[in-house]
């Protein structure tokens, strides 16, 4: 079902205004009305893919009827929004311009909170938009690309790449050509999906379907979810039919992030999406999957639920491989269905059916019931843990303490040392991500991707505001050598450079932080 439409757009049900200036769609989203939740599940639990939150901000902008292309800018994705099947969830995407300048934020709560109490309205997306002045989309040789890409063709047929979690207009993938990082692939939203072009310009299933092929066949190992695009153009909407040319970009020794550039092109090789940097983090197990859509929040209650937690999902694992049919009974049991006449549909099951989906559905919504706050909740703030490595260093400038105060609202620890290491502290994806929002939030031009390189505020600082930096140092070997700090300046490596040209060499770092980790 595609919902109401009384916006004439499946994802936007209607608009709230508040006077404030502010655009705001509301939509009833449940997984019998929304493909988008019913055909994409994790671990069997509908989660909202988060092209669906793109389409949502594109349509609602392009209501206002601005002139150009549209390009999405700086769209991270803060928590997996899961529903349980049998939920009807509200969820809210707010638009605000400022000077021709758009952003975007999807909320959503659970309709009624577990303990009756209100719940907040809780982040799970944001991001910019924008209008501008573009060329022609431009036109690419196709078959120089296939060319380049010759390690390996793959072709997709019906019965290779099913996943089970995934529901028809996910079934769009048909060729792969494999490159030295780089591929092409070929993908072709099913004939009786056409209807869904007439309103869906980014079509979530076929652009998460794209982007995903990027890590399943560049990537060999490691569980990823999807954290944000640098920057989106939106040259003309998907067809059904499209080509995905990806490129791995290099994300440092660590892999902790992977990052790629994709260009959608049509039939004729005309661009119609292109992205720049589109982003995902490392997960580091499938249990670890779960739990991060369990809501993360497990820490704050203590670090045994958590050991607990992925311990729950590898015995539910193991016990289901227990409970499985052996090959050779597989083979028995396929003979006995051919030799009878069976209906179309035949499930087998080792113990009694209504009972497994039962336990299925429990697990999930256990699993699932919790997802976390991302807004900073003014949790009890835990004394700094005795057995971190670094004595205890406080801020020695203001940006320094500006990170401190963010790092500690949000970590729930008091006194950070600002050589304390983010994740020894008990950071993760969706915490670097609520950081770097705020630290962008303050003025400041950030990624999480800096995160994960730099992983202390000494350093995060260095690379924020290069001169306090040079101050630093500076009254360092101040110290040692006695001197004043205009003799020692001229043995630091930034003298003599000017503000602007120190500004230059940070945004330089900060392109090539992920080519030379």
């Amino acid at each position: 079902g595609n919902g109401h439409q009384q916006n004439g757009h499946p994802l936007l049900h209607r608009e709230i205004t508040n006077g404030g200036g502010e655009e705001i769609y509301e939509t009833d989203f449940s997984v019998t009305e929304h493909w988008v939740l019913d055909d994409h599940r994790i671990v069997g639990a509908a989660v909202m893919p988060g092209t669906a939150y793109l389409e949502m901000a594109r349509a609602a902008v392009e209501k206002r009827g601005g002139e150009g292309t549209l390009e999405i800018r700086d769209a991270f994705f803060l928590a997996p929004l899961a529903l349980r099947d049998d939920e009807i969830r509200e969820v809210r995407i707010l638009i605000d311009e400022n000077g021709g300048e758009y952003s975007y934020k999807v909320v959503s709560k659970p309709t009624v909170a577990e303990n009756g109490e209100a719940e907040e309205w809780q982040p799970f997306s944001i991001g910019k938009l924008s209008y501008f002045d573009a060329d022609p989309p431009a036109r690419e040789d196709l078959k120089s690309i296939i060319a380049r890409c010759n390690r390996k063709e793959i072709v997709i047929r019906d019965d290779d790449e099913i996943d089970p979690d995934l529901g028809p207009r996910w079934q769009s993938l048909q060729r792969v050509y494999l490159g030295d990082k780089e591929l092409l692939a070929t993908l072709e939203l099913p004939e009786m999906f056409e209807g869904d072009m007439d309103y869906l310009k980014l079509h979530p299933a076929l652009l998460d379907r794209a982007t995903g092929s990027a890590k399943h066949y560049l990537v060999n190992e490691g569980h990823y979810l999807p954290m944000g695009y640098k920057r989106l153009r939106i040259k003309g909407p998907l067809p059904r039919r499209i080509h995905a040319y990806i490129r791995a970009k290099d994300s440092g020794s660590r892999h902790e992030t992977i990052t790629f550039d994709i260009t959608l092109f049509d039939e004729d090789g005309v661009e119609r999406v292109v992205i720049d940097s589109f982003s995902q983090k490392r997960v580091n197990d499938a249990t670890g999957t779960i739990k991060l859509l369990a809501g993360s929040g497990a820490r704050a209650n203590g670090a045994s639920e958590n050991g607990a937690q992925a311990n729950g999902a590898e015995a539910m694992y193991q016990r289901s491989l227990s409970e499985g049919i052996v090959p050779s009974e597989g083979v028995d049991v396929f003979r006995r269905i051919l030799s009878a006449n069976t209906p179309a549909q035949v499930i087998v099951s080792t113990k009694d059916l209504r009972a497994s989906i039962e336990q299925v559905n429990s697990f999930a919504q256990n699993n699932l019931a919790n997802v976390a706050d991302s807004a900073p909740v003014a949790r009890a703030a835990h004394p700094r843990p005795a057995d971190l490595q670094s004595p205890y260093v406080p801020p020695r400038n203001e940006l320094e303490q500006r990170l401190a105060t963010i790092w500690q609202e949000n970590l729930g620890i008091e006194n950070i040392s600002v050589h304390d290491n983010f994740f020894e502290l008990g950071g993760d994806s969706v915490k670097a991500i609520q950081i770097s929002v705020k630290i962008n939030e303050a003025g400041l031009q950030f990624t999480p991707q800096q995160l994960f390189q730099s992983q202390t505020i000494a350093e995060l600082a260095a690379i924020l505001d290069p001169s306090q930096a040079q101050e630093l140092a500076m009254a360092a070997t101040a110290g040692v050598n006695g001197s004043d700090s205009a003799s020692a300046a001229s043995d630091q490596p930034f003298a003599g450079l000017s503000q602007a040209e120190l500004e230059k060499i940070a945004m330089l770092l900060e392109e090539t932080d992920q080519d030379d980790e």
